[in-house]
């Protein structure tokens, strides 16, 4: 039987990435009006916020637009919303080959293979990340900080897709305490399927998620911890022409997860997020 062939990455030119950057948007703008009419809450995240507050619009280098919503409003989400009028909703709940703690919604008929996800058995359409913004413990209860984390990581380590992909040219920031957690996960979680410990995993996310603990997570499992007041409240931002909701205090919330947010980064690190071996925009099927 011969290997599988890895495809190499994808240079999108600047013609696709404005292309890919519309059709997120009237992801968006899909998601708004259905969070709008069933009076759900949602707020800009990550880099999204970021470019929100600095650009305006997405950050000139970013490729993907990010969304948070509270717990409760998150999983009133996933489980109201029915794919329709040409979008669907990507997550556990509804498709038991996704192994992510969170929810993409794609439209219809697009393709955005990235690289790391290739060989995966997935929906692989253009998408924006929708995140639940759900309880943590407070780091200053160290061990139950620290066990939780430690349970999280490890569980998720054992979700990951053997076909996984690492990224290419770019070194893990921790790649010792990467393997360990991989050994550690295969050996604590050694009588579950991958599949029995994605669903382990979410159950134990959504049964923590409405403490209150003063801390949140508000990204995929545990990538960063922050105080639950940064995510409160609301605000109106602009962004690409049109008016977003923000946490009440964006100035606060992005210097607490970037530092001085307003300095642009060195040249060298204005890179996309992620990297694609194939795309289509709704027709012809775009390869290296």
């Amino acid at each position: 039987m011969s290997e599988i062939q890895i495809k190499p990455c994808l240079k999108l030119t600047e013609e696709q990435r404005e292309k890919l950057k519309d059709i997120q948007l009237e992801i968006f703008d899909h998601f708004v009006d259905f969070c709008q009419k069933h009076n759900l809450r949602y707020q800009l995240g990550w880099g999204t916020l970021l470019g929100a507050v600095r650009h305006k619009g997405f950050i000139p280098w970013d490729d993907d637009l990010d969304v948070c919503m509270p717990a409760e409003d998150y999983y009133r989400f996933i489980g109201e919303y029915q794919d329709e009028n040409g979008f669907h909703l990507d997550c556990r709940e509804k498709d038991s080959r996704c192994w992510q703690s969170f929810a993409k919604l794609m439209k219809d008929g697009t393709i955005y293979e990235e690289y790391v996800k290739q060989r995966c058995d997935m929906a692989k359409g253009i998408f924006i990340d929708i995140f639940p913004v759900v309880s943590f413990p407070s780091p200053s209860k160290k061990f139950k900080y620290l066990t939780r984390k430690a349970y999280l990581y490890m569980l998720n380590a054992k979700c990951l897709p053997k076909q996984f992909l690492p990224v290419p040219g770019i070194k893990p920031n921790h790649p010792i305490i990467g393997k360990i957690a991989r050994f550690l996960s295969r050996a604590a979680f050694f009588w579950c399927s991958r599949e029995k410990a994605t669903a382990i995993r979410n159950k134990s996310i959504k049964k923590h998620a409405f403490e209150s603990t003063g801390w949140v997570n508000a990204s995929d499992v545990i990538f960063q911890i922050a105080p639950a007041e940064l995510f409160e409240g609301e605000s109106i931002v602009e962004f690409e022409g049109r008016q977003a909701k923000a946490p009440a205090n964006p100035d606060a919330t992005l210097k607490y997860l970037y530092g001085n947010y307003m300095e642009y980064p060195p040249e060298e690190e204005r890179i996309p997020h992620h990297y694609v071996s194939e795309i289509s925009f709704g027709d012809r099927l775009i390869k290296p």
